[in-house]
């Protein structure tokens, strides 16, 4: 059931640059569109349509994927500018892998409260 929140709160928030996010939220996030990416690009393939499915995923997916990446990168204290990095090849991948597994700070920083409270260990 988690899953399924942080998928609808990445829709929703698709436009909130502001907070944060932990890890899980974020790597939950990269998963289901990778999944819907690759997964809807196949069967595109299968059927022989000449709709672009794995680019309709692509196009409906970014601006929260951007807005998911900026709240990461406030969890370590981090400006959400960074996230446009991610349209450089190469670097734009390191970089995502960078912002997904590099922990967040535990206490509360410029960008707001720790995810889950100071009292847990930061995510």
């Amino acid at each position: 059931m988690y899953v399924l929140q942080v998928i609808r709160s990445g829709f929703v928030r698709f436009m909130d640059f502001t907070g944060r996010t932990p890890r899980i939220e974020y790597w939950i996030w990269v998963f289901f569109v990778c999944i819907a990416t690759y997964g809807l690009g196949g069967i595109n393939e299968m059927l022989a349509n000449s709709l672009a499915w794995g680019f309709l995923v692509v196009v409906f997916t970014i601006l929260p994927s951007m807005a998911m990446g900026a709240r990461r990168l406030h969890d370590f204290n981090a400006s959400g500018w960074w996230v446009l990095l991610w349209f450089i090849p190469i670097v734009g991948f390191v970089s995502m892998i960078v912002i997904g597994v590099r922990k967040g700070d535990a206490a509360d920083n410029q960008y707001g409260p720790a995810p889950y409270g100071s009292q847990h260990q930061a995510s």
